[in-house]
């Protein structure tokens, strides 16, 4: 599925934002792994197989960032984080 796709549903449904792609800011950025900040990720996000570098999508609608971490080779998901006034509030892992 379309990243944004999936983004603009989960926040219409769980959070009550637009569903309009033009209310979406959107950024993807190559990362190492160990520069992702700790404290935005769930617990358990040793335990999700990464590869050293990861490619992060960014997407801010209202006071909400989502991110969605995947694989930079194959673009496998591997965890989205829903980020508000900078706390982790919902996480999904894909493994």
């Amino acid at each position: 599925m379309d990243k944004l796709q999936y983004v603009m549903d989960l926040m219409h449904r769980d959070f009550g934002c637009s569903k309009n792609s033009a209310d979406y800011a959107t950024e993807s950025i190559l990362l190492f792994r160990n520069e992702l900040d700790r404290n935005l990720l769930p617990d358990f996000f040793d335990e999700i197989n990464l590869e050293k570098e990861v490619l992060v999508h960014y997407y801010a609608v209202d006071e909400y960032i989502v991110y969605i971490i995947t694989d930079a080779t194959n673009s496998e998901w591997k965890l989205l984080g829903v980020l508000k006034d900078n706390k982790l509030t919902f996480h999904k892992a894909f493994v």
